[in-house]
């Protein structure tokens, strides 16, 4: 009780980790368990998700000022976007490792470059990518859209890709069983 009483429960269950990935199994309540329960004060939840993020500007962090708006913000990213790709891509395994010790699990993350894709690959929070296309003036949003559906893979991307389907290691085993299927 260093920082007081945060909650009381009415019954205490075991919780046992199923392997390395730390997925918690929760079992019959202690009293019924045996001399087998070790008890921990804290309590258990699930993993937090940060449903918007922009990792990729995590190198603007206290740099741009807050509650100013949408159009200052924007500006102030654009402005800003000459730092050197070592402090970029620092700041962004800096933002990551400070969501797995926060308890963030998964991401709905905002992409606008390809800055974040290597960390993704090997991390240990799950990432959706929503990639952001837009346009300032009116006149050129429809060629910003078709610009962003028409984005150039090259072969190279392609068989990183494929390879990952086949791999099972994009989104999850049923998503790649599934996209095998449609492709083959």
């Amino acid at each position: 009780q260093q920082h007081g009483e945060l909650a009381r429960a009415r019954h205490v269950v075991q919780v046992e980790i199923v392997g390395e990935d730390g997925v918690a199994d929760v079992g019959r309540e202690a009293d019924d368990a045996g001399d087998a329960v070790e008890k921990y004060n804290g309590i258990l939840c699930p993993g937090f998700i940060n449903t918007h993020c922009h990792l990729e500007l995590s190198h603007l962090k206290n740099t741009i000022p807050e509650k100013t708006g949408l159009v200052d913000f924007v500006f102030a990213v654009m402005t800003q976007r000459g730092f050197d790709t070592e402090i970029i891509l620092q700041a962004i395994q800096n933002a990551e490792d400070e969501m797995l010790v926060n308890g963030i699990v998964a991401v709905g993350d905002i992409c606008n470059t390809s800055n974040t894709f290597r960390f993704k690959e090997s991390s240990k929070i799950y990432f959706h990518n929503f990639i952001e296309i837009y346009a300032f003036d009116e006149n050129r949003a429809a060629a910003a859209f078709e610009k962003g559906l028409n984005n150039t893979t090259t072969a190279f991307d392609q068989m990183l890709i494929f390879e990952k389907i086949a791999l099972y290691q994009v989104v999850s085993r049923k998503a790649c069983k599934q996209m095998i299927s449609i492709l083959l």
